[in-house]
């Protein structure tokens, strides 16, 4: 299966980023993708702007496509894994997203019920911690499952959600990557998935990330040297 992601840099209105990713959507479907990942916009939270972009995308994009949200009373709440309807082929889909991409409880609740798919939007708040994330997602796609998706925008103020980069990896290796303006990624992969075999253990989520999930609930990360939490 041919597979998008859409490295999307924010817009500083919401018309322009439907434009923006309505025309990747067109681009991927031109480049032969049968899955489109885009990433979560915040700008078109609001059902009517959201309702208008899946309007304008539905023509143009492939047949199957994910956008990871949650609201906002509920940011940072991981999906259970789930068969998307009207893609069965694709097996149990996870999206994680914010907080609940480095919280250890969280990965380790996936470790236990892997999903076929695993998309991460973490919500990056630097671009320090968006490295970070990726090297996450490399070790999870040895450990929880084969195919790790990352897909975060960029081009947000300092200390704001999106200076996020966008990934395909599957069995720990990257297919393909982005950290910075707009691209589609493109990367063809194996469905189903083939199976982790060995299954490696969770990996360690890097420091950076434990502080940023530390400072989010209000509490202290102890550590032995000093740390940025930026």
């Amino acid at each position: 299966m041919r597979v998008a992601v859409v490295q999307h840099k924010l817009r500083h209105t919401p018309t322009e980023d439907i434009d923006a990713l309505v025309d990747a959507a067109s681009s991927a479907k031109e480049q032969g993708a049968q899955l489109l990942v885009f990433p979560e916009v915040p700008s078109l939270n609001d059902g009517y702007l959201r309702d208008d972009f899946y309007r304008r995308a539905q023509p143009v994009a492939p047949r199957m496509w994910l956008i990871p949200h949650v609201r906002e009373q509920s940011a940072g709440q991981a999906f259970r894994p789930t068969t998307l309807p009207g893609a069965e082929e694709l097996g149990r889909v996870a999206m994680p997203v914010g907080d609940a991409v480095i919280d250890p409880e969280e990965l380790k609740r996936l470790y236990d019920d892997p999903p076929s798919i695993l998309l991460l939007a973490p919500r990056s708040h630097s671009d320090i911690q968006a490295e970070a994330v990726l090297e996450l997602a490399i070790g999870l796609s040895e450990s929880v499952c084969g195919l790790v998706i990352v897909a975060d925008p960029t081009g947000a103020e300092p200390g704001e959600p999106g200076h996020g980069g966008s990934a395909i990896m599957l069995l720990g290796e990257v297919l393909a990557e982005a950290l910075g303006n707009d691209d589609v990624l493109i990367a063809d992969v194996p469905v189903p998935v083939p199976p982790l075999e060995p299954r490696e253990k969770l990996p360690e989520v890097p420091l950076i990330l434990l502080q940023r999930l530390a400072r989010d609930r209000g509490e202290r990360l102890a550590v032995d040297y000093p740390v940025d939490p930026s």
